[in-house]
């Protein structure tokens, strides 16, 4: 709500928002370098995400999901379970980044509009799932009562943030840190927790809680699927990516897209320990404790969700 006062006091309408979103150039260049991080660790976020699709989506009775959002199509490619992609359509605003999906996803159900104005009857939906969607919209509030209009009593939103959030930064913050990508994204996640609840909506899980979720693969099972550059050490490494903060990115890097240089990650590889590493983000899961050896990674996020109810 506090985004959406101040651009109405600014003068800005949802359409002059959604224009800009139609106009934006540079749109499928950054879905490119999130891709590309988001591959790295694709593996522990297919484990984060899969149990809250599993648990509440029921596979035999969900006929009708909406995916608000979806940019090049990531969700829909890599973390939809096959049994969900049949049900799914992906909507985008943004012409060429849909044009991309189409190609990367021949096969998809993509659907250009606006999450304004749902091309949708009152009541149809069974689920809307956001990944990473919803913090960019000024009008959220307005966007979540078009869900509310669209999901069936007792559909579910489920919403996943796995990057910081522009629109949240204070002025003044360094965008670069780690604080300032953390309190970004936990001042949206204030607000929406909010705005879903003064939208009729009963917040389910997520609430308090983060997505935290561990796996291991081989350095080649994560280049076959993501141009890297992964060292090969004689003992398992690591790679994380924290509410939209990655350490490191181990993927081809420069310092546009990450801030590291591929010879600050190796020594950062060479000198520091998983305990040193564990300790470092406080996790709930035990790093040494995974069964890793040589030529392996360590995978690791933690991203912010809500799941809740339409009423």
């Amino acid at each position: 709500m506090r985004k959406e006062l101040s651009a109405i006091v600014g003068g800005i309408r949802p359409v002059d928002e959604e224009t800009s979103f139609i106009g934006a150039k540079s749109a499928n260049e950054t879905h490119h370098y999130v891709e590309r991080d988001r591959l790295v660790t694709l593996k522990a976020l297919q484990n984060a995400i899969y149990p809250v699709l599993e648990k509440y989506l029921n596979r035999n009775n969900c006929h009708s999901v909406l995916e608000v959002g979806c940019g090049t199509g990531f969700f829909s490619r890599w973390l939809a379970p096959q049994w969900l992609q049949g049900q799914l359509v992906s909507l985008e605003i943004n012409p060429a980044a849909l044009k991309e999906a189409s190609k990367l996803f021949p096969n998809g159900n993509l659907l250009w509009a606006s999450v304004y104005r749902l091309p949708v009857g009152n009541e149809k939906l069974d689920a809307i799932i956001g990944l990473s969607s919803f913090d960019s919209l000024l009008f959220l509030t307005k966007a979540l009562k078009e869900a509310h209009r669209s999901l069936k009593p007792g559909g579910k939103i489920i919403l996943f943030q796995d990057l910081s959030t522009e629109l949240y930064y204070e002025n003044g913050e360094d965008k670069s840190s780690i604080g300032a990508n953390f309190a970004s994204i936990e001042r949206y996640h204030k607000d929406l927790i909010t705005d879903l609840e003064e939208r009729n909506f009963h917040i389910l899980e997520g609430n308090e809680n983060c997505l935290e979720a561990i796996a291991v693969e081989s350095v080649e099972d994560i280049e076959s699927r993501v141009d890297a550059d992964i060292p090969r050490r004689n003992y398992p490494i690591f790679v994380g990516c924290d509410r939209g903060y990655s350490f490191p990115v181990l993927s081809k890097t420069n310092m546009k897209e990450s801030g590291y240089k591929k010879s600050d990650i190796e020594e950062w590889l060479d000198t520091t320990s998983l305990d040193k590493i564990e300790g470092t983000f406080r996790s709930q899961l035990s790093f040494v404790e995974q069964e890793a050896g040589a030529g392996e990674v360590i995978e690791w996020v933690r991203i912010r969700y809500l799941v809740a109810e339409s009423i």
